[in-house]
C-alpha cells in the first residue's frame, strides 16, 4: 500500500466520514502500512471487513454512509461475479440524493483479448462490462451515469491537472454515478 497516493494523506478527508471497506486480511495490511507512515491513525476512518461475495454482503454495506456519501470501488469489480457487483451498486443506489459512486471496472474487449487471458487466470477476473452495459446496471439501481473515461482521460482530465504522476492500467475504465433527487 502507498500512503502516498491514497485518501489517507489528503487534507481535504480529514474533514470525512471515511468507511473503508475491505477483506479483514487486506485491512490488516492496510492498517499496518499505515501504522509504519503516520504518527496516528486516522480518526475520521473506520474499518469494515467485508467480504462481497459472502450472503451478508448487502448488510454490511447498508450500514454505512448515512448522509451524502462518496463511495469509492476501486480496482475490485473485476475479481468478483456480478452478483457482488450488483451490492455495491443497489448500495449506492440507496445512498442519499447527492451521494456519487465512482467504480472502476474492466472493459469486456479487455478480458476478451486474447493476449489478456494468462492476465486474466493469473489475476482471477471474474466480471467485465462494456461501457454501455455498466451505464445500464448504474440506472438499474437508480444511479445517472455522470461520466466514462479510459486511462488516457482519467490521466489528461484528473490526474495531470492535479500534478500527480500515478500509474493508470490502460485497460481499466471509471465511470462515475449521481444518486439524484
Amino acid at each position: 500500500m502507498c500512503i502516498r497516493d491514497s485518501p489517507y494523506r489528503m487534507p481535504e478527508m480529514a474533514a470525512a466520514e471515511v468507511w473503508e471497506f475491505d477483506l479483514a486480511s487486506t485491512q490488516a495490511v492496510k492498517k499496518a502500512a499505515l501504522a509504519r507512515a503516520l504518527p496516528a491513525a486516522p480518526a475520521h476512518v473506520t474499518y469494515v471487513p467485508l467480504d462481497l461475495t459472502a450472503p451478508d454482503a448487502a448488510d454490511v454495506l447498508a450500514r454505512a454512509g448515512t448522509g451524502r456519501t462518496l463511495l469509492i470501488c476501486e480496482a475490485v469489480t473485476m475479481y468478483v461475479d456480478a452478483a457482488a457487483v450488483g451490492r455495491v451498486l443497489a448500495c449506492a443506489g440507496a445512498l442519499a440524493a447527492g451521494s456519487r459512486l465512482i467504480l472502476t471496472y474492466l472493459p469486456r474487449a479487455e478480458a476478451d483479448r486474447s493476449a489478456n487471458r494468462g492476465w486474466s487466470r493469473r489475476l482471477g477476473w471474474r466480471s467485465a462490462y462494456d461501457p454501455a452495459e455498466i451505464a445500464d446496471r448504474l440506472r438499474e439501481h437508480g444511479l445517472t451515469p455522470l461520466s466514462d473515461l479510459g486511462a488516457d482521460e482519467h490521466q489528461a482530465r484528473l490526474l495531470r491537472p492535479a500534478g500527480r504522476r500515478l500509474a493508470v492500467f490502460p485497460g481499466e475504465r471509471i465511470v462515475i454515478g449521481a444518486v439524484e433527487g
